[in-house]
């Protein structure tokens, strides 16, 4: 079974933890996307309850989200924290920082955010990442990663021990 469709599996199998109000387990997904115009858009899932936990503790306020307007609310603080965190560069070492929030939704008691990332160079031949999402909250975290280029699927696990690794395009 190869790995992206055993990361799929996976994630589907996750996906119906969706409706239980507790969860065993710490997981946040990205499913990252190049076009053909070399524009990077991803998109990260994560638990409403731990998001909520982690920007508490960094912002030394209570954050959480019941409702979609609490992302719009917290967008400042969700920013700074995902580019603090999940970092994108590529083969110049080019680390392209995230701005601003494109699009969010709250279901399944997870945070799904949207992103878009420019980067100066069109013809990548790499990304490196660098994904620590909620790895500073619990050491059993993990970040699934599936990067989808020209027809291709590639994809990763990050852990608590494992926060980087480089997509060969």
């Amino acid at each position: 079974m190869s790995k992206c469709v055993l990361l799929i599996s996976v994630f589907l199998i996750l996906a119906s933890f969706g409706s239980l109000q507790a969860h065993p387990i710490h997981v946040t997904v990205v499913n990252m996307d190049i076009t053909n115009e070399g524009v990077i858009q991803f998109s990260v899932k994560i638990f409403a309850d731990d998001f909520g936990t982690i920007l508490s503790k960094e912002n030394k306020r209570s954050i959480t989200f019941s409702e979609v307007s609490d992302i719009e609310k917290y967008q400042k603080a969700i920013v700074v924290y995902i580019d603090k965190n999940f970092k994108i560069s590529d083969d110049d070492n080019q680390i392209y920082s995230i701005s601003k929030v494109d699009r969010s939704e709250l279901k399944e008691n997870a945070v799904w955010l949207y992103f878009t990332v420019q980067p100066k160079a069109t013809n990548i031949q790499s990304l490196n990442i660098s994904n620590q999402l909620m790895c500073d909250l619990f050491d059993d975290q993990t970040n699934l990663m599936i990067l989808s280029y020209k027809g291709k699927e590639l994809a990763n696990r990050f852990t608590f021990k494992n926060q980087n690794f480089k997509f060969v395009l």
